[in-house]
């Protein structure tokens, strides 16, 4: 996939501050997040993603029934960003590890499983 300079750039940001992609957290994810949205314009936010019928539209619904219930407002910004986020999880994984690859490629480390070698 091509990505947007400023995508590359933030993701070679992640790879120098964060030795793993666990280590990253949340806010700098969801802005990871929010850029690679750019890139596919709604399929995040729609029946592509598994968590939009089960988690995120029926947050909205309750939200926009009441939009004065705080809790609701709360709920559905929660479920917006873990669904958006969870949904970009192996493209944001792959991102993070490919510029470490090549940024810092005396960093990887490697496994050996089956006669197959994994980089960890």
């Amino acid at each position: 996939m091509n990505y947007s300079k400023d995508i590359i750039r933030f993701a070679n940001d992640l790879a120098s501050n964060y030795e793993n992609y666990s280590d990253i957290p949340d806010f700098e994810l969801y802005e990871l997040s929010s850029l690679l949205m750019s890139l596919d314009y709604g399929e995040s936010v729609g029946s592509d993603n598994p968590q939009f019928a089960t988690k995120m539209f029926p947050s909205l619904q309750n939200y926009m029934r009441d939009i004065t219930n705080k809790d609701n407002q709360i709920e559905f910004i929660h479920c917006w960003r873990e669904g958006i986020k969870d949904y970009y999880y192996n493209t944001m994984q792959d991102l993070f590890y490919s510029r470490k690859d090549i940024n810092y490629p005396e960093q990887k480390e490697y496994i050996s499983i089956d006669n197959r070698t994994w980089v960890l």
